[in-house]
């Protein structure tokens, strides 16, 4: 059988790049990129290399010794990421063969947030056709990537509906200039003549104010006795927030669960023994600071400050134990993978809207006796769509669309009947993400995104923010700030 130049150049970079005294290149007679290139990164070649992993998404097979097989049908496709890639990529290179023609591929690069980067449809203008049914696809990073901004996986995809099939993808990739073209280059540069840039501050413009609590502090109870100095900035405005805030149990004061962050264990943090959260606020009432203070909303709070969630004497032998409590486990097993959490009453008790209500009516009673309003704003607990991780111990599923709008509707009523001039903050999403989908997407693939579907694929913020008024004009009372 006679190759072409470009498949033996394909069968050598799968089977001698090894032996090559120099980088291969892949030849074509056409292509988006100039000449010049040099391999610098190789993602899957009949395996994963390096640090290269995968992802996750549809039905796949990604066994050693083969090209990488996805099933694409329904919309499917894979991620293949390496956490902490750098480098100065110009193009993306990769061989496939399909039963069909291959237009209905689509291929991204990420940085792992949503719209972040171009799709890019592969068509003819990109392929080479070599034989036995394969291609050779070669993509240029000014298409991939037009603001060279740093990423970290690759993302193949069907960009419309195709029949149940298997693709096959290999030799996957990445090209950066070879040590001549960068010499020519940096040369070009150089000889580029100056030029002078003008421009215009507008001093005499109107301006807007800064609402001051953007200028606000965090608090941490482990390190408030020692970190005095913060007052020293007279800040505006004080947080009572982070992941231990989740499981605050205020009736019992000072009792806090750290969650992941350490062993899910319920603890003090602080030394005053008889330490609550009145005392965080005559502190911040005492510096003349504001108050934002989150109000969980989970459901379950630390029932005391000794309890823990994965005891070694119940769940076995573990990844890690707390220095100097050998039961006090990390939830993982030996075999790397989380352990099934036990019931939420080994450390918790539960903390109804009703209870949440009660401890908001008790803070204003405080500023009834003292003649001011000591927390101006309660925020509907803290990053809701971590739960199932952070939290798993009490909420090892994801929260829904549906779990988070009926808790920020059930706590706010709570809140608002206790304090009808509260302002309350929410959904207090962990990040970017959460603005466009649930953890329920995040779990099952955000190109899947099975919750936003049933959702009639609304953006999750855009959908709380329309059912909440929904839910206000039905009560008849504001539940949102």
């Amino acid at each position: 059988m006679k190759l072409s130049a470009v498949a033996v150049l394909c069968l050598a970079m799968l089977t001698c790049a090894s032996n090559s005294p120099e980088p291969l290149r892949p030849e074509r007679t056409k292509g988006p990129v100039d000449e010049g290139l040099q391999l610098t990164e190789t993602v899957y070649d009949r395996g994963f290399k390096g640090e290269w992993q995968d992802f996750g998404w549809s039905r796949r097979e990604l066994n050693a010794g083969q090209p990488a097989r996805v099933d694409m049908s329904d919309y499917g496709g894979c991620i293949m990421a390496r956490p902490g890639l750098s480098g100065d990529f110009r193009a993306l290179f990769f061989r496939l063969k399909s039963a069909k023609a291959v237009d209905f591929l689509i291929v991204a690069v990420s940085a792992g947030k949503p719209n972040d980067f171009p799709d890019v449809t592969v068509t003819g203008k990109q392929l080479r056709r070599l034989e036995g049914g394969e291609v050779e696809a070669l993509i240029s990073m000014k298409e991939l990537n037009p603001n060279n901004r740093v990423f970290d996986r690759l993302v193949f995809r069907a960009g419309r509906p195709t029949d149940k099939q298997w693709v096959e993808i290999d030799a996957i990739t990445l090209w950066g200039l070879s040590a001549a073209t960068k010499k020519a280059e940096a040369a070009k540069a150089i000889a580029a003549p100056a030029r002078r840039v003008s421009m215009t501050i507008a001093c005499n413009e109107v301006g807007h104010t800064i609402p001051e609590m953007v200028y606000g502090i965090a608090y941490y109870p482990m390190y408030d006795a020692r970190d005095q100095y913060v007052w020293s900035m007279n800040p505006p405005a004080r947080r009572w927030g982070g992941n231990h805030t989740s499981r605050y149990n205020w009736k019992v004061g000072n009792a806090f669960n750290t969650a992941s962050d350490w062993f899910f264990k319920n603890v003090s943090y602080v030394e005053k023994r008889d330490f609550t959260w009145a005392d965080f606020l005559l502190a911040d009432q005492q510096h003349g600071a504001k108050t934002a203070l989150t109000v969980p909303t989970i459901g379950w709070v630390a029932k005391d400050i000794s309890s823990y969630s994965f005891p070694v004497v119940s769940f076995g032998q573990q990844q890690q134990v707390e220095p100097g409590n050998p039961d006090v486990g990390n939830g993982v097993g030996t075999d790397g993978k989380p352990l099934k959490s036990g019931p939420p009453s080994r450390t918790s008790v539960a903390m109804p809207p009703e209870d949440i209500g009660a401890w908001v009516m008790k803070i204003r009673e405080r500023d009834a006796k003292m003649g001011q309003r000591s927390v101006h704003q309660y925020i509907l607990d803290n990053e809701p769509e971590l739960w199932h991780v952070t939290h798993r111990d009490v909420h090892p599923e994801p929260p829904s669309y549906d779990e988070l709008l009926l808790r920020n509707v059930s706590y706010a009523k709570a809140v608002r009947a206790a304090d009808p001039e509260a302002l309350i903050a929410g959904p207090a999403s962990w990040g970017w993400t959460g603005y466009w989908w649930s953890a329920v997407d995040q779990v099952a693939g955000f190109n899947l995104k099975p919750d936003r579907r049933k959702h009639g694929d609304v953006p999750f913020l855009a959908w709380y923010l329309r059912e909440m008024k929904k839910e206000e004009q039905k009560s008849g009372k504001r539940l949102l700030d």
